[in-house]
C-alpha cells in the first residue's frame, strides 16, 4: 500500500473544521455534519480502491464492508434515537431516593472528619444519622 495524501487532506480538513466550527454548531447539524463526513469518506473510499473490490469474490466483499455496515447501522440509530428523545418529553421518571446520613460529627475520631461532617450537613448534602434505638442497633436480640 502506499501513502494517500487525499484521504489525508480530508482528515485534516475534518479536523479543522470540528476546531472552528464545533463549539458554535448544535447537536443535529453536528449528527449531520458526521454523516456527511463518513459518506464522503467511505465513496473516496470505495472509488479508490474500485479495482481492488471488483476483484475480490462476493464473500470476501462481506467481510470487507461489515465492519463499516454495522459502524453505519449503529450511527443511524444513534441519530434516530436522538431524534426520538427531541421529539418525546425526554422526561425520565423521578425515583425518590433516600436521604444520606452520616454519623453525628460529635463521634468522630479526629478533627479532619467532624469538620467534613459538619460541613456536609450544613451543606445539605447529607442529613445526621438520627439515634438508633435499641431495636435499630440489634442490641435487644434475644439468643
Amino acid at each position: 500500500m502506499e501513502f494517500y495524501l487525499p484521504s489525508l487532506f480530508i482528515i485534516i480538513l475534518a479536523g479543522i473544521a470540528i476546531i472552528m466550527f464545533g463549539p458554535a454548531v448544535n447537536y443535529t447539524a453536528m449528527i449531520g455534519i458526521a454523516l456527511l463526513l463518513i459518506i464522503i469518506t467511505f465513496y473516496h473510499h470505495f472509488t479508490l480502491f474500485y479495482k481492488e473490490y471488483a476483484n475480490i469474490s462476493w464473500i470476501n466483499l462481506a467481510n470487507t464492508n461489515l465492519a463499516s455496515s454495522f459502524i453505519t447501522i449503529i450511527i443511524i440509530l444513534l441519530c434516530l434515537g436522538y431524534i426520538i428523545m427531541l421529539t418525546t418529553s425526554g422526561a425520565l421518571p423521578s425515583l425518590s431516593m433516600p436521604p444520606a446520613y452520616v454519623p453525628p460529627p460529635q463521634t468522630a475520631t479526629n478533627s479532619l472528619t467532624s469538620s467534613i461532617g459538619n460541613s456536609l450537613i450544613s451543606s445539605g448534602l447529607v442529613r445526621e444519622q438520627p439515634a438508633m434505638s435499641a431495636f435499630e442497633s440489634g442490641l435487644s436480640k434475644q439468643v
